[in-house]
């Protein structure tokens, strides 16, 4: 489904958004004159110091050209544009693995990276792989000014402070720029999310449906992030829709990575995650009988530090998990059990839709208000697959 949405955008920025936007969609081009700033305020609907604002903004920032006594004009741009530079799209990246070893490993997120490389270059566009962390504030200038036709960012990326200062030096370059992220700061840009309160709602249902009714979180994840703030108020609508209050979330910190399926980090992350459960498996009465969990890479560990403390987790509690990737984690080696369900994000869709989105951007046929497309997840049966 499409959203729009303008939450946290001042008139002012919506203003040189939309003055922005026009230029982007050739609406108005280099040398043209822009409307009197009366005919702005009628048109968007806003007081003339706002709409003043935003083109000294617009000035500054060298979209627009100003002479005195003289009406305002479009900008020549400052740097020559190449023809390869405007079939060229930024995917700006902060994961460490290579975008090519996504086939196979959908739920991973560099299936999100790895979808829209290959649908780029579906559509006729060079996709140019840039690691933010290593690029000095000069060659990101030069990039900015390099005018390329649009710029993608995937999460876990796009919530980083440098990741959304970036996207906004790029869009005051009249760049379009979508993100995979959502959130107040985010506002302004076009975004694609996949619906996580969704996500938790289907997996409440399939849980209630099996007579679950004491359901724990157990999350890794800072809770003020947008997704896990989704997945929260998807869990306690769904849970209050059936009559029962729902159990406060269990936050743990401190839990080592084990991508690399070291058997003593292994060990460690058991015996963290058994600290953490200790209170509400051995002293809770009732206890809970479903840990749903952050992602699937938690369940091995979750499972070996139910079984630390003497409770089978292929009985009670039950544990389910997140983003459909429980096949490739290496921690199954040591502890094989599955989630009894797992949602799966589409991060091959969610790469392919902001590769969508950034076409129709660049070709002038959305509406200026920036777009929030969200994408439903799916509920998948690990047992039912066979797998």
């Amino acid at each position: 489904m499409n959203r729009t949405t303008n939450k946290g955008e001042s008139p002012r920025a919506r203003a040189i958004r939309v003055i922005r936007g026009w230029v982007q969609e050739g609406k108005l081009r280099p040398g043209d004159i822009l409307p009197t700033e009366l005919a702005l305020c009628e048109q968007l609907d806003m007081a003339r110091g706002t709409i003043r604002a935003a083109l000294q903004e617009l000035t500054r920032n060298g979209v627009l050209s100003a002479r005195k006594g003289c009406r305002r004009t479009i900008a020549e741009p400052a740097y020559p544009v190449s023809s390869t530079m405007r079939r060229t799209v930024v995917l700006l990246s902060g994961l460490r693995e290579e975008p090519r070893e996504w086939q196979g490993r959908p739920g991973k997120l560099h299936a999100i990276e790895g979808s829209a490389l290959m649908s780029l270059q579906r559509e006729g566009f060079h996709g140019l792989t840039v690691h933010p962390e290593r690029l000095a504030p000069d060659e990101l200038v030069n990039l900015c000014h390099d005018s390329p036709a649009g710029v993608l960012i995937p999460d876990p990326f796009a919530v980083r402070d440098g990741a959304v200062s970036m996207a906004e030096a790029f869009r005051s370059n009249g760049v379009p720029v979508v993100l995979n992220a959502d959130g107040p700061r985010l506002a302004g840009f076009d975004r694609v999310i996949s619906d996580q309160a969704l996500g938790a709602r289907l997996l409440v249902r399939r849980l209630l449906a099996r007579g679950c009714r004491r359901i724990l979180r157990v999350w890794t994840a800072d809770p003020s992030l947008y997704w896990l703030d989704a997945r929260n108020r998807g869990f306690e609508e769904t849970m209050r829709e059936a009559g029962i209050g729902p159990l406060p979330p269990v936050t743990v910190r401190g839990i080592p990575d084990n991508s690399a399926g070291d058997r003593t980090v292994f060990e460690t992350r058991s015996r963290l995650y058994a600290g953490y459960l200790i209170e509400p498996l051995l002293r809770s009465q009732p206890p809970p009988d479903v840990l749903m969990l952050t992602s699937d890479d938690e369940v091995a560990p979750v499972a070996s530090a139910c079984r630390l403390l003497g409770v089978d987790p292929a009985r009670t509690p039950l544990i389910t998990g997140y983003d459909n990737m429980y096949r490739q984690l290496p921690e199954r080696a040591f502890e094989p059990l599955m989630p009894i369900f797992t949602l799966d994000k589409c991060n091959v869709r969610i790469g392919a839709s902001m590769v969508s989105l950034l076409q129709q951007r660049i070709a002038g046929t959305l509406p200026p208000d920036p777009q929030l497309v969200i994408l439903e997840p799916l509920l998948v049966v690990p047992a039912a697959a066979g797998a």
